[in-house]
């Protein structure tokens, strides 16, 4: 399958195509999110999801900052629309709400690098993926209440779920900014690397996940997902299905084989 030619960010292809990363590269602009930068990383996302060679998918940001989050300004000059109730929930509705379902419903895993600050909706962006891993010097913060907003992009879904009540609730009332080792200790993100070797350790978890496999992994997203509604009684017969299907896949004939033959398993994502 080609590549697409994106042009509100980078899109880079590693690990024999098997990787592909899309690097907010506007630094100069603190790579603030705009309406056509939303809309091409949910179709990003939505393509390699489908591509049966993709293992594994990549947000990540070129620069000092991650994101300062939305940027109406660059991007629209009627300022009479700007900030209207109208316009605010169009945002989220149009541009937000794609691109987290393209997060969640993703069929490969999604992991964002977080190299510095992600403020706001960028900061949600990233903690609806997958796994999260940030560098030392990177913080996050909710600065929705300083604005008279609540939080979004999945905000009040996540948050609350991953951080408990009391911490969901400190953070979004009071947007307070949070350092990555802040964030990893709430279990708001998954690891924090020296910011010196962030990227050569970050990409050496990614590249475990890249080689495992993908099918079983895309099972695990979904049953995970799943909890969130289900009773135990459901979510006992959903992993009896699910773990059918995973036993069905090529790579798990391949992973038995390999404990028995005492080797490392060669997934293949089939």
């Amino acid at each position: 399958m080609a590549n697409y030619v994106y042009s509100q960010f980078d899109m880079e292809s590693r690990m024999n195509g098997r990787l592909k990363i899309a690097w907010l590269n506007q630094p100069s602009r603190m790579n603030a999110l705009t309406k056509p930068l939303l809309l091409e990383l949910a179709g990003f996302i939505e393509f390699y999801s489908r591509d049966a060679d993709t293992r594994c998918i990549v947000l990540a940001a070129k620069g000092d900052v991650f994101s300062s989050g939305q940027n109406v300004n660059i991007e629209d000059t009627d300022t009479s629309k700007q900030g209207s109730p109208k316009e605010v929930k169009r945002l989220v509705a149009d541009y937000y709400n794609p691109l987290i379902n393209a997060i969640r419903y993703a069929r490969k895993p999604i992991i964002a690098l977080v190299n510095g600050h992600a403020s706001d909706t960028a900061a949600n962006i990233a903690l609806a993926c997958d796994i999260t891993l940030a560098s030392e010097s990177a913080s996050f913060s909710q600065i929705f209440s300083r604005i008279g907003l609540i939080p979004d992009a999945g905000g009040t879904y996540f948050l609350p779920k991953n951080l408990g009540l009391q911490k969901a609730h400190y953070l979004a009332f009071t947007g307070k900014k949070v350092s990555a080792k802040e964030a990893e200790q709430m279990g708001m993100i998954a690891d924090v690397f020296p910011t010196e070797e962030f990227e050569q350790k970050a990409f050496e978890v990614i590249e475990d996940i890249v080689n495992m496999p993908t099918q079983a992994i895309w099972l695990t997203k979904r049953a995970f997902r799943k909890s969130n509604d289900n009773r135990l009684n459901e979510q006992l017969r959903l992993e009896s299905d699910y773990q059918g299907e995973a036993a069905a896949t090529e790579d798990y004939r391949e992973g038995i084989e390999a404990h028995y033959q005492k080797r490392k398993a060669q997934f293949k994502g089939r």
